[in-house]
């Protein structure tokens, strides 16, 4: 790729992107929770004419703004089929336009080399790409933040006023779509992003850099400190953090900081703007003191408590970010070079500080995902495609070099075992036609890539970032795709509850610690009731009437519902990790093989 120019690069990137998103996107069913509360809620807007209020089993969810369900929902009708693979393409498509907006942004403002680098970088990273193939927020606020923070950095340094005000117009219109998608939280990448600019613009000595980095370690022992003992009842670190960034961007750019506030506040404010029509809509259905309880437990307590899922040490982020971003991400050392900080100019500067204050943001914030913090990928790879510009053109120091070349001789290594592992996996374990052929061409081509990398020394890092993206897509497919199929899945059970349900049958869900599973209620496309009394489930299985009854094995067995046990049947199961079971008081009946559910049917 090196002698490649931008048109043929541009095909090149759109192919791979494109490949690495869509190959077999629809062959792992929906199981999760997470996917099961996006695909779901689109489904059912459709067969109810509601788009106003998402619902999972018929039950209000506002946990999320309906963006990307309305994006789902627009594929479903189009395509005429509710399935995975419909589920997945908005999030599939938005990977693809990420991945190309990436390399347009940083060819302007870091050149033509880094933004390359950043672009295959993200690309081939494995958390990026396996959030990219699932129906998930993630990537489409990644994409919609990246889009907000970019026009708002051109309207900012826009020597024209009228295409400053529209591209602040524009950093407002994907703000909005940002908040549409999760809420306040893309508020928080801008806020870091516009500290980056003002931070950037002023001493370009070590003084920033070095205040970056006590601030964060002293935030980082506080968090702790307060996590230790407890004293989480009001979120100090994090405000702390926030005041001393605000005003320390503020005093920083005395020449900058007033055009950069107000572009910064009017994309805020558009954003909020088109976000308001719906929030007004819900505030008339759902009444204040829903929205109340909604905003409380989903925005203001998430950022000083925790529950046992979501919670993690201040290090959380920190720890996992270099496999997160692998296997660039055991490059991100470089971020902290005194050289590469002073020589490499503001727009990399403020690659490293947007990225950075939105990590430390984000680990003082009592609930974590990994995924929160994908918004910041794009920027830490822009740096570090900087970095290895650099490297490869012989003008980072010594260190810098010496790390790149055991890296990369580490990693052919590493990567070509993981070549040979998938398709080897794939046969052993799951033994299906399809994915062995896949994996074992997947496999050789990431081998060739490798071998070519070692012949030809000034293309090995384009050898480690083909191969590592053959390999991650290799892996997603021999580990997810073809695993979460079958006895893995609820499809089949919730399909044959859904097809019940349909025909006129009686049944009913007692999963007691989950009532709404998220992906069950994709497939079974229809209500199903919920029946938490033991009791009453006791006397339809005594009576007559064919009475079919979805309950967790263990619920069985430890006594959670008591059923004498000659009164049922175990009809189906069990199903996933969760062992999902069909009980029943008579056989189940010959149905028609349930259609791929369509839009409103």
């Amino acid at each position: 790729m090196k002698s490649l120019k931008d048109k043929h690069f541009w095909f090149v990137l759109l192919f791979l992107a494109s490949f690495a998103a869509f190959l077999e996107l629809g062959r792992m069913d929906v199981c999760t929770d997470n996917e099961g509360q996006r695909a779901t809620p689109p489904a059912e807007m459709l067969r109810s004419g509601d788009f106003i209020v998402p619902t999972i089993n018929g039950v209000t969810y506002l946990a999320k703004p309906p963006m990307l369900y309305w994006a789902i929902a627009g594929v479903y009708r189009a395509t005429g089929e509710v399935s995975a693979l419909t589920a997945r393409i908005p999030t599939a498509a938005c990977a693809v336009a990420l991945i190309l907006a990436v390399y347009v942004v940083f060819r302007a403002r870091l050149g033509g080399h880094p933004a390359r680098w950043a672009a295959l970088g993200l690309l081939a990273s494995p958390y990026f790409l396996e959030r990219s193939r699932w129906a998930e927020i993630d990537v489409p606020l990644t994409l919609a933040t990246f889009l907000a923070i970019a026009a708002c950095w051109a309207a900012i340094e826009s020597k024209r006023r009228f295409r400053g005000v529209w591209l602040t117009v524009g950093a407002g219109l994907a703000m909005g779509a940002a908040i549409m998608l999760k809420g306040p939280a893309p508020v928080l990448f801008l806020g870091a992003a516009w500290a980056a600019y003002l931070i950037t613009r002023g001493d370009v000595g070590l003084k920033p850099m070095k205040r970056l980095a006590m601030l964060t370690a002293l935030a980082l022992l506080v968090q702790y400190l307060l996590k230790l003992t407890g004293m989480l009842a009001f979120p100090i670190a994090l405000a702390s953090v926030m005041a001393y960034t605000a005003v320390w961007a503020w005093r920083n750019a005395p020449a900058s900081r007033a055009k950069a506030t107000g572009v910064a506040f009017a994309t805020i404010l558009i954003g909020v703007l088109l976000a308001s029509p719906w929030a007004l809509a819900v505030l008339n259905a759902q009444g204040w003191d829903s929205v109340r309880k909604l905003l409380s437990s989903e925005v203001i307590t998430r950022t000083h408590t925790a529950t046992d899922i979501n919670s993690g040490s201040p290090l959380y982020y920190l720890v996992a970010l270099p496999l997160l971003a692998a296997p660039w991400g055991f490059l991100f050392p470089f971020h902290a070079s005194r050289h590469e900080w002073q020589t490499n100019g503001s727009n990399y500067r403020l690659c490293i500080v947007m990225a950075w204050l939105s990590i430390l943001t984000f680990s003082l914030i009592a609930g974590k995902e990994y995924e929160y913090i994908l918004p910041a990928f794009p920027f830490l790879l822009g740096a570090t495609g900087v970095h290895l510009t650099n490297v490869l053109e012989k003008q980072s120091p010594n260190w810098m070099t010496a790390w790149t070349r055991h890296w990369g001789s580490a990693l052919l290594v590493i990567l070509s075992v993981l070549a040979l592992a998938a398709p080897i996996y794939a046969s052993v374990a799951l033994r299906h036609p399809t994915l062995i052929a896949e994996t074992i061409l997947l496999g050789a081509v990431a081998l060739a890539a490798g071998a070519w990398a070692v012949r030809n020394r000034a293309w090995r890092v384009h050898g480690i970032a083909l191969q590592a993206l053959l390999v991650v897509v290799a892996g997603l497919l021999s580990v997810r795709s073809f695993y979460y199929t079958g006895a893995n899945s609820p499809r089949e059970l919730a399909e044959t509850a859904g097809g019940l349900l349909r025909a006129g049958y009686q049944v009913e869900v007692g999963w007691f610690r989950n009532p709404f599973t998220p992906a069950f209620a994709f497939y079974a496309a229809a209500p199903v009731p919920i029946q938490l009394n033991p009791t009453i489930v006791q006397e339809r299985l005594n009576a007559e009437t064919p009475y079919f009854f979805l309950v967790r094995e263990r619920d069985l067995k430890n006594g959670q519902i008591s059923l004498q046990p000659k009164a049922y049947q175990i009809l189906m199961g069990p199903y996933t990790s969760k062992k999902y079971l069909m009980i029943g008081n008579a056989s189940l009946p010959l149905l028609e093989h349930p259609p791929s559910h369509a839009p409103g049917g």
